[in-house]
């Protein structure tokens, strides 16, 4: 596995947009939560090359952009998911802030994804009219 130290602008991706979309939004200034995440990518890096690295710092302006121009909630959860596997090598991911708020920022962004709210909590059986299905090979 690979780890690249991600830019100040996917950082400020993230940040900006669950700000600017998240009902749920963590008491936390902006520039920690960036932050958070700019550390956990470093440590990460350093972990795995076993170098020296200082994670980027995010203009509080890159931050605003994106609060005002959020990504769409696909383009989030991509943004997510490479920020997991580029901090993922850091000896103490789990436990680090930077893992807890990419979880609540997933959790925040998943309801925002078309027919979320719409969808039914449990799936019992199958729709009504639902046919056989072949199988073709």
């Amino acid at each position: 596995m690979s780890v690249m130290q991600l830019k100040p602008a996917h950082i400020a991706a993230m940040v900006g947009t669950y700000l600017g979309t998240s009902p749920n939004y963590i008491d936390i200034p902006p520039q920690r939560i960036a932050m958070a995440l700019a550390r956990e990518n470093a440590l990460s890096y350093r972990d795995r090359y076993d170098e020296p690295c200082e994670p980027v710092r995010v203009p509080q302006s890159m931050i605003d952009y994106y609060t005002a121009n959020p990504l769409s909630p696909g383009a989030m959860l991509k943004a997510i998911k490479c920020w997991e596997y580029q901090a993922c090598e850091s000896r103490g991911y789990a436990e680090s802030d930077g893992c807890s708020i990419a979880e609540r920022m997933r959790s925040s962004t998943g309801g925002r994804v078309a027919g979320y709210e719409e969808a039914q909590w449990g799936i019992d059986a199958l729709p009504a009219g639902a046919g056989k299905v072949t199988r073709i090979i």
